[in-house]
């Protein structure tokens, strides 16, 4: 990825969010690597026991290992972590998250990591990446705290964030919603 991607939102948010990154055949070819493997999406830490509680989060999960995948979600995340000019130490991605949200499912207000807490590998999580793979749902609104905008819907979109910024998916009101969820690792911010 030698040019720039489009920006759909202003970094000065402190996110980045682009269209039209993932075309609908890879992102239904991402999609058929969930099969048979979804179970209950839980809430946890690395080295923490996971928790399962419905006031946080109702969804399926299945994690993904496919190294074409691992290959071009690090590709994106390089190029974003310089365009954001967040210029993050990222030397490695944990196992790729896919997330299936049927109607009346959601995800609360939560950090996907606070540069502190560390993975079993003594790394912690710097930016966070979410791709919404399919568009043919309603609600479900991808948002930050203390920020007005909601991403909307539209498949093949990248959200691109630090991972200590607090956010949520919305309750889904129609249909099924995917999304694949990565998480980038670094050493520790000092």
């Amino acid at each position: 990825m030698t040019k720039p991607l489009p920006i759909d939102i202003n970094p000065c948010q402190g996110w980045m969010s682009f269209k039209n990154v993932i075309t609908k055949e890879k992102c239904e070819d991402i999609l058929k690597l969930a099969s048979k493997k979804w179970k209950n999406g839980g809430v946890g830490a690395p080295g923490v026991e996971t928790v399962y509680d419905d006031k946080i989060r109702k969804s399926d999960i299945a994690f993904i290992d496919e190294q074409w995948l691992y290959k071009d979600v690090f590709e994106i995340v390089q190029h974003t972590n310089i365009q954001g000019q967040w210029n993050f130490d990222i030397d490695g991605v944990e196992v790729v998250q896919l997330t299936r949200y049927h109607k009346g499912d959601y995800f609360n207000w939560h950090l996907d990591g606070n540069g502190v807490l560390e993975t079993a590998e003594g790394k912690v999580r710097k930016l966070s990446m979410t791709i919404i793979l399919n568009d043919d749902y309603e609600g479900g609104e991808f948002e930050f705290f203390l920020d007005d905008i909601q991403i909307k819907n539209e498949i093949g979109t990248v959200i691109v964030f630090p991972s200590y910024f607090l956010h949520r998916v919305n309750p889904v009101t129609k249909g099924t919603r995917y999304s694949l969820v990565a998480w980038f690792r670094g050493p520790k911010f000092i």
